[in-house]
C-alpha cells in the first residue's frame, strides 16, 4: 500500500464544499479529490449552464464585460457562474472557502479548472500578434491584492495564492506588479458605479511595460476591481491585458 493511499486512509480529507469525509476506494487505488462525487457532478453542471449573451457553456464564454473591454481587457477566462447566498452552491461554497481559508488544494483545483482556458486565450492573443506581425511580448501573472488590512485579519490574500497556483500548472512566472495605493471602502455594499468610483485610482503598477499581462482574482462580480487594475497596468505600460478569475457573476452580461 502506498503511503499517500495508506495516509488518506487514515486521515481522509473532508470536500471543500461540503464538508463529508472522503476515503480512499482501496480496490481501484484512486486518492480523493478536492471535491467529493456529488460536489464534482454539481460542480461540472454549474460550468455547463449557458451564458446569456453568447450561449456558450461558462466554462468556455470568453465574453468580456462593456467595462472591463472599454479598460481594454482583450480575453477575460473564467470557470464557473458566481451568485453570494444562491445557486449553484458548489462554486460558491469554493469561493468562500478560497476567501476564508488557505487550503492549498482549493486554488490548485482552482488553477487546474482555469487552465486549458488560459492557453486558449494565449493562442488567440500570440495569432493576433502573429496577424499584425508584432513579436510576442513575455507574459506575466498579476493578481488584484487585497487591502493591508484584510490580509492582516485573513492572513492570506487569495487573489495572489489563486496567482501562485495557475503558475504552478502553467509555468508563467507571477509578479507583484499592482499594489494599493490608499484606502477604499469594502466594496460589499456598493452599487455598481459606487464600486468603480471606490477603487479609483486605487492601484499602483510597475515592472509590465512592454508585457503581456494575465491579471488573476478569485471572483468577479462588478468588474470594478479588474476594470481599474487593467487601467493601471496600461498606463504602466502593459501590452496587452487579460483578465483571469476562477468565478464571476452572471449578471456582468
Amino acid at each position: 500500500m502506498k503511503p499517500s493511499f495508506l495516509k488518506a486512509l487514515l486521515f481522509p480529507p473532508r470536500c471543500a464544499a461540503c464538508r463529508k469525509l472522503m476515503r480512499p476506494v482501496e480496490n481501484d487505488g484512486r486518492l480523493p479529490g478536492t471535491l467529493c462525487p456529488d460536489c464534482a457532478a454539481a460542480f461540472e453542471a454549474a460550468t455547463r449552464k449557458e451564458c446569456r449573451e453568447c450561449t456558450l457553456p461558462f466554462y468556455l464564454c470568453r465574453c468580456v464585460p462593456a467595462a472591463m473591454q472599454k479598460a481594454g481587457v482583450s480575453e477575460y477566462v473564467k470557470v464557473a457562474p458566481y451568485m453570494a447566498g444562491g445557486e449553484p452552491r458548489v462554486p460558491r461554497k469554493l469561493v468562500l472557502f478560497m476567501k476564508d481559508h488557505a487550503r492549498r488544494d482549493v486554488f490548485a483545483f482552482a488553477a487546474g479548472e482555469l487552465k486549458a482556458g488560459v492557453a486558449d486565450a494565449l493562442r488567440r492573443s500570440a495569432a493576433r500578434y502573429q496577424r499584425d506581425a508584432q513579436p510576442l511580448p513575455d507574459t506575466v501573472i498579476a493578481y488584484l491584492p487585497r487591502d493591508r488590512g484584510t490580509v492582516r485579519v485573513m492572513g492570506h490574500d487569495q487573489a495572489r495564492e489563486l496567482a501562485k497556483a495557475l503558475s504552478a500548472v502553467t509555468g508563467i512566472p507571477v509578479r507583484a506588479a499592482l499594489t494599493r495605493v490608499r484606502k477604499t471602502e469594502k466594496q460589499k455594499n456598493l452599487s455598481a458605479n459606487e464600486r468603480m468610483e471606490n477603487l479609483r485610482g486605487a492601484f499602483a503598477a510597475k515592472d509590465v511595460r512592454g508585457l503581456r499581462v494575465l491579471l488573476v482574482d478569485d471572483v468577479v462580480t462588478t468588474g470594478a476591481g479588474m476594470t481599474n487594475a487593467a487601467k493601471t497596468l496600461y498606463d504602466a505600460g502593459a501590452a496587452e491585458v487579460l483578465a483571469v478569475s476562477f468565478a464571476y457573476t452572471p449578471k456582468l452580461h
